[in-house]
């Protein structure tokens, strides 16, 4: 017997497909509404959409810190059996950006029209951007709640309903801006009220289905835990990478599109904006692996699974660079067809456009790997390795280097701009990582950045939920801790306690499947021993299941023994895997 990867394989292709769905639902929801507002609109409204959206990116940093940032923190500690602590994060992250979101609101009445007159100085363009605005962070309160409720949900047993909250939002979403632009003859304000009224209906749905379910781990708590303080501090820290992506995005939109339009003219522009837009595609089809990895290594890394996070980071390391490497071909190949994708229909400027999007394709390996590194090291507590990628790709790289090869080659060069950001970032962050397990200022030395603990030092195996399997797996957990120097009579009893909890796993009985493989873990930590089983069957406590008794109604199972002997017995659903931790003394 050894460890093997299923469970954890098992678990990233069901996530995966309700991540690619989310994201394709984002990333296709905000292509039509560009085109409905074009197209119903006309230019001057979707020109005022560009502009206000770098202020609704700025708008939208607290509640990227706090969800992202709180769905980590709060999967670590549900990986760690502190489901207290995690419940806490989930309601202060949720509290602070509703609070944010309400002042926000509050404010937008007096700074909305002086930032949209910054923004333009033609008067009816600056009024629509106004309008823009306003309605939008007006709405924020709602849509803020529905987006944080949908991270926490991920990370809660529930990647399914968060996908789907996702999803029926941008249904809803492009549905009303078909009624209200064309049928009912609405302006701007309804593709506003559309997003609005999509994430508050979707979010009020799936948020009842959420916390009506039996599968939730995080709960509000009277018992105090830690002070808010430590808490919010935790889950700021986490979640900055994600703010400071987003607020880069803001400040990338403004500087770069008047870089573009300043040396280039609106010639080069016309380019730059299918360039820029075709991204949209590699989001698309990065996206979703990228976000399983957030949403799985945090609770892997508080149960300190190790060997289930490297698996899975290889696993989408090769997901995600095959994918950009075919993204990259096609691109080389067929730039015409991404062209006439976006519309871009120019015969002079043809030749340059196919140029631009050939240099930009040569990046999307290093984004692939740059949105890998900053995604996995954020949801691992390493802060500063994800914000020195994020500022180096998205600012000190990739804003002089667009200027440098904008005036030298024209507008193909913001393609070549941005192969030099993707690659310099991800090099650097390597450097910046060796330099640091070099000095002991953080484990490991490898990519992964997490220990690797040396042979023999803890037991991590995987069994068949069979009975055969079941009784081998005492005999090795007995020879471990005899290993270890535990006295007999304890060594037998934590066999016993294995053998049972496998048994009881096995014959749950399951809807329509069995549980083939149980991941099983046992550590002496000083002078205690941590049992580990993880199966992925239906929401099953073995400890709660019911036991035989003796005539005098004493209970004579192996159960018995293993409360008699534990210090400490936890369960928890992590990952919609049953996770159950004894805690032995020795």
């Amino acid at each position: 017997m050894k460890r093997n990867d299923i469970l954890i394989k098992r678990k990233f292709y069901a996530y995966l497909l309700p991540g690619v769905l989310m994201v394709a639902a984002l990333q296709l929801g905000n292509l039509v509404d560009s085109i409905f507002i074009g197209n119903f609109l006309g230019s001057e409204a979707l020109s005022a959409s560009v502009l206000g959206t770098p202020v609704v990116f700025l708008a939208q940093v607290p509640m990227m810190v706090f969800a992202n940032g709180g769905s980590a923190v709060s999967s670590i500690y549900l990986g760690k059996m502190e489901k207290e602590k995690a419940g806490r994060v989930f309601f202060l992250a949720f509290l602070f950006v509703l609070l944010f979101n309400l002042v926000n609101a509050g404010a937008c009445f007096f700074y909305s029209g002086p930032v949209s007159a910054l923004l333009t100085s033609d008067p009816q363009l600056a009024k629509l951007t106004e309008t823009f605005l306003k309605i939008y962070i007006l709405g924020m309160p709602l849509m803020g709640a529905s987006f944080v409720l949908a991270s926490f949900m991920a990370i809660d047993n529930h990647p399914g309903e968060s996908a789907a909250l996702h999803i029926t939002a941008n249904a809803i979403n492009l549905v009303s801006e078909f009624i209200f632009m064309k049928l009912m003859g609405w302006g701007i304000e309804a593709a506003v009220i559309s997003t609005i009224l999509g994430y508050t209906l979707s979010g009020i749905v799936f948020g009842i289905v959420y916390l009506r379910s039996k599968r939730r781990m995080l709960r509000k708590t009277k018992e105090k835990t830690e002070k808010p303080k430590g808490l919010f501090g935790e889950t700021f820290r986490t979640g900055l990478p994600s703010g400071l992506l987003m607020l880069l995005s803001a400040v990338k939109l403004i500087v770069i599109n008047a870089a573009v339009l300043t040396i280039t003219g609106t010639f080069g522009m016309a380019i730059y904006a299918v360039s820029s837009s075709s991204i949209f595609l590699v989001q698309l089809c990065l996206n979703g692996p990228v976000g399983v990895l957030q949403t799985m290594t945090g609770a892997l890394y508080g149960d300190k699974d190790f060997y289930g996070i490297r698996q899975l980071l290889k696993r989408v390391f090769l997901i995600s660079l095959g994918v950009s490497l075919v993204l990259m071909a096609v691109y080389l190949i067929l730039p015409q067809l991404i062209a006439g994708m976006f519309g871009y229909q120019i015969t002079e400027g043809v030749n340059e456009m196919h140029v631009c999007l050939r240099l930009l394709s040569l990046s999307f390996p290093f984004y692939a790997l740059n949105s890998l590194t900053q995604t996995y090291y954020m949801t691992i507590q390493r802060t500063f390795l994800s914000v020195m990628n994020t500022l180096i790709q998205g600012l000190i790289v990739l804003i002089p280097a667009t200027f440098l090869f904008l005036s030298l080659m024209g507008v193909e060069g913001s393609g070549l701009a941005c192969v030099a950001a993707e690659l310099l970032a991800f090099a650097a962050t390597w450097v910046l990582r060796v330099i640091s397990q070099k000095r002991g200022k953080m484990e490991g030395n490898d990519f992964a950045a997490i220990p690797k603990a040396p042979e023999g030092q803890y037991l991590d195996l995987t069994v068949e939920g069979t009975s055969k399997d079941a009784s081998g797996l005492a005999h090795l957990l007995v020879e471990y801790c005899l290993e270890k120097g535990v006295e007999r009579k304890t060594a037998n009893a934590v066999g016993i306690a294995g053998e049972e909890l496998v048994e009881r796993i096995a014959s749950n009985p399951q809807k329509g499947k069995s549980v083939s493989y149980i991941d099983i873990y046992l550590l002496r930590n000083g002078d205690e021993l941590i049992l580990r089983v993880r199966d992925d069957g239906d929401f099953f406590n073995p400890l709660e299941a019911p036991s035989d008794s003796g005539e005098d109604g004493m209970e004579i199972s192996g159960l018995s023994l293993i409360r008699s002997l534990a210090q400490n017995i936890s369960y928890s659903r992590i990952l919609n895997m049953n996770n159950t931790i004894v805690e032995i003394g020795v």
